[in-house]
């Protein structure tokens, strides 16, 4: 008994966290579509896709932000925030502040510009915590994201039939044992019954013979 109480668990706890994998994938792929980026509790994830923060992090890179008060960034902090100008996310390093104690941001790439655009309370978004390729799991998102999407639909499928199937057969057997126990009952009522009715005939026999 324990051990099926320990399967289900088991079992049940997989295929929520397959769910979840699967919920993130997608609204990750559809946010980054539209140029947003998912929340969860704080934190966000996206997949850089632009050379502009080699070499420290790649195209492809996974990159993981959370959010935090604006006044808590400090120079040399590589945040997220959102440009008005090229309408997007981008993720850069602080160089500096300006007088207005905003601040000035720039690729960690020789080659690329300091932003024109200073990061202001109303579009910095938060700091990077961590980033890295994750066993180029962010490579993959971006070269075979519907490919991904496909496989991990098509295996969902499989274990929502395969579950489905597995409650029937539950469902027939319990079922089945519920019948054969009523069936058993049924046919102890009727044992009851018949020596009841032949020791009320043996019964009257013999009061007969008196």
């Amino acid at each position: 008994m324990f051990k099926k109480i320990l399967i289900y668990i088991i079992s049940t706890l997989t295929i929520l966290l397959f769910v979840l994998s699967i919920v993130v994938l997608i609204a990750g792929s559809i946010l980054q579509k539209e140029q947003k980026l998912i929340n969860v509790f704080g934190y966000s994830y996206s997949v850089v896709a632009t050379e502009s923060m080699e070499p420290t992090i790649m195209v492809g890179d996974i990159i993981i932000a959370k959010q935090v008060a604006f006044e808590e960034v400090q120079v040399e902090d590589i945040i997220v925030f959102y440009s008005t100008e090229y309408q997007k996310y981008f993720v850069h390093r602080v160089i500096d502040k300006d007088e207005n104690n905003d601040y000035i941001t720039k690729g960690d790439n020789p080659r690329a510009p300091i932003d024109e655009e200073p990061v202001t309370r109303d579009n910095f978004y938060g700091v990077v915590i961590k980033y890295g390729s994750f066993l180029s799991l962010g490579q993959l998102i971006l070269k075979y994201r519907s490919l991904i999407f496909g496989v991990m639909m098509v295996i969902f499928l499989i274990i929502i039939i395969s579950e489905t199937i597995t409650i029937i057969k539950n469902i027939n057997e319990k079922n089945r044992i519920k019948l054969e126990n009523q069936l058993e009952q049924e046919k102890l009522k009727l044992l009851e019954e018949e020596e009841q009715r032949i020791r009320a005939e043996m019964e009257s026999k013999r009061k007969n013979k008196n």
